[in-house]
């Protein structure tokens, strides 16, 4: 149907070398409820990523790069406004399936089961839905400063603790909400520019 019309005008032959991944993953997204690239859910690409892996374990480098080559294609042509870098910037094990991790049924009940009514339930909310959506090391997200949020392109700029790399995440706003929650709410009056702070 219209992904099928959508990834022949989209996916020019030679425009990528992982044109085969991007055709499977389409396909795959319209066999499991998608009508067109507007549809595609973060669901369907860890859906995708877990599948491929079984028959195409040591072809993952290639899956990744060509999936997140294909989304950086659609945001920049105006064909997509979502995107799923955070999804697809974990470093891949050669030669092993991927294996399915926490499920969103079991994140969301790990949320919901924060006590938000209490300073420290705030910080812990905002820390582990920031951990939830950006895949983020512990370490980074104890150090997260306030001035590494910039809430008008709702994004994040560090610089890694064990790579000393720097790297730029984009957030959701539900992310950044409890992040200010917590920031005007919750959070101790202190000089500390880290965002989380002890509160014992």
């Amino acid at each position: 149907p219209n992904v099928h019309r959508q990834i022949n005008a989209t996916l020019t032959p030679g425009l990528w070398p992982g044109v085969f991944f991007c055709r499977r993953f389409l396909l795959y997204v319209s066999g499991n409820g998608g009508t067109d690239v507007g549809s595609i859910s973060s669901e369907h690409v860890r859906s995708f990523v877990v599948e491929i892996s079984k028959s195409r374990p040591k072809s993952m480098d290639d899956v990744v790069y060509a999936l997140r080559a294909f989304f950086r294609y659609l945001c920049e042509n105006g064909l997509y406004s979502e995107n799923f870098w955070m999804l697809l910037a974990a470093p891949r094990c050669r030669d092993h399936r991927v294996r399915e991790c926490v499920s969103p049924e079991e994140v969301s009940r790990l949320l919901e089961s924060i006590d938000r009514e209490t300073d420290g339930g705030k910080r812990d909310f905002a820390a582990m839905s920031m951990a939830a959506v950006s895949g983020l090391r512990a370490g980074d997200i104890a150090s997260l400063k306030l001035d590494d949020i910039d809430w008008k392109k709702k994004e994040i700029r560090i610089v890694q603790g064990k790579t000393d790399e720097p790297l730029i995440l984009p957030i959701p706003m539900p992310v950044l909400q409890a992040v200010a929650d917590y920031i005007l709410n919750g959070r101790p009056d202190t000089d500390s520019r880290n965002v989380f702070i002890r509160h014992q």
